[in-house]
């Protein structure tokens, strides 16, 4: 999902101090980036692999309380985790343009990481 430029015109559309695209375009390339390291990639069941899609949240959560979610063109599509597909279809996905959904879904996948560092834990004490 590109989100770099939907973003800039996003934010130079709702601020009128967002005159120079230059003042915020590496914060939204970084996000982008953010947005690509926590999504696209396979986690190791460690606790520091939290870290980055915790990041990841907290900057969706942050822009969530500063854009009118109204406004967001960003289609952020998830492919269902529970159906894997049948005989003559893939897999179901769905997109929806929300900040919302994409925050729902990355805190869907925060607590499955979650159980998978829980379930690997040692249940043994000394």
């Amino acid at each position: 999902v590109d989100v770099v430029k939907p973003l800039g015109n996003l934010i130079s559309a709702t601020f009128s101090t967002a005159d120079n695209p230059e003042d915020y375009s590496s914060q939204i390339q970084e996000f982008s980036k953010l947005r690509n390291h926590a999504i696209w990639k396979a986690f190791e069941k460690y606790e520091s692999s939290l870290e980055v899609i915790y990041r990841y949240y907290d900057q969706l959560h942050a822009l969530e309380a500063k854009i009118p979610p109204t406004d967001v063109q960003i289609p952020f599509k998830w492919k269902d985790a529970f159906n894997k597909g049948s005989l003559f279809g893939g897999r179901v996905s769905l997109t929806i343009s929300s900040l919302s959904y994409e925050r729902v879904c990355v805190l869907y996948n925060i607590a499955a990481l979650q159980s998978a560092v829980a379930a690997n834990q040692s249940l043994e004490t000394n």
